[in-house]
């Protein structure tokens, strides 16, 4: 029989500190997270990943400034790789927001797949539809509850 959560997923006000370190910098919570679970890898992938997209999103308002590419919303559509083909900074913008958005769901997806293996390693009540859910659309609650529940139960998973 399945075991309940330490606390519910809107619970992570029962930690104020590392419900704010999660808003700020939420790959510190999703490190300890893997890693307590023994999933070095993973953690450390989060990690990359969360610098990464930071990476990119500081790129992209830096060459922002440089830009003198118009982006008007009704000629989105019309957009081709031949409109930057004289603006370097315009080309940078678009890989950058693309690399910055693939980064971050990424991240998202190792969040999503911290919370499968610990519902598992822990024998904890839900199923794939609820990870998906929390793990995908409230992932920082979701790192804040498993935070919670790692340190509610005291135990550190080492794998060999």
């Amino acid at each position: 029989m399945s075991r309940e959560w330490s606390n519910s997923i809107c619970g992570c006000l029962s930690n104020i500190p590392w419900c704010l370190v999660t808003c700020f910098c939420p790959c510190t919570t999703s490190y300890l997270v893997g890693s307590r679970l023994g999933l070095a890898c993973m953690a450390l992938f989060s990690v990359i990943l969360w610098l990464l997209a930071n990476v990119c999103y500081i790129l992209t308002g830096y060459a922002g400034i440089k830009t003198e590419i118009d982006i008007n919303p009704d000629k989105i559509k019309e957009l081709k790789w031949e409109d930057f083909k004289n603006d370097t900074w315009g080309a940078i913008i678009a890989i950058a927001d693309i690399l910055c958005l693939f980064f971050l769901l990424l991240f998202v997806f190792v969040v999503y797949r911290m919370r499968v293996n610990m519902r598992k390693i822990y024998d904890l009540e839900g199923g794939c539809c609820s990870d998906c859910i929390c793990g995908c659309c409230c992932w920082p609650l979701s790192l804040c509850q498993m935070k919670n529940h790692i340190d509610e139960e005291g135990i550190t998973v080492t794998r060999a």
